[in-house]
């Protein structure tokens, strides 16, 4: 009954039954909550959603942080490896001057092969 009188406003009777402005108001006030409620609903679906998109983000953002951390890692041990390979290149270098020796590899050749499988 609230339904026809809220849709059609022109309405004059009802079932036989004049229509008062009392059941008027009492229509308007039903429906006007009922959009109410819709409307909550429909923020209510938008904050979840943006909480789901923001746990996301915080899992991206974690993950490109241990990334990142990962690949300093690796730069790092890849520099501790090259300073390692300079130092044994110098021990090499004055081995081989104090000892007059040319030791195979002493061109470098192993020193060069080590280096690009380091960087």
């Amino acid at each position: 009954m609230d339904t026809a009188v809220f849709y059609l406003r022109g309405l004059q009777v009802l079932n036989g039954s004049p229509v008062s402005a009392e059941m008027r108001a009492v229509a308007d006030k039903r429906y006007q909550q009922d959009e109410v409620n819709a409307l909550q609903d429909v923020i209510l679906g938008k904050t979840r959603m943006i909480d789901a998109v923001s746990k996301e983000r915080e899992e991206v953002v974690k993950a490109l942080e241990e990334k990142k951390n990962i690949e300093d890692k690796l730069r790092k041990s890849g520099n501790t490896s090259m300073l390692k390979i300079s130092e044994l290149e110098e021990e090499l270098t004055k081995h081989q001057k104090t000892s007059g020796t040319a030791n195979e590899g002493a061109d470098g050749s192993v020193f060069q092969a080590l280096r690009s499988g380091a960087g």
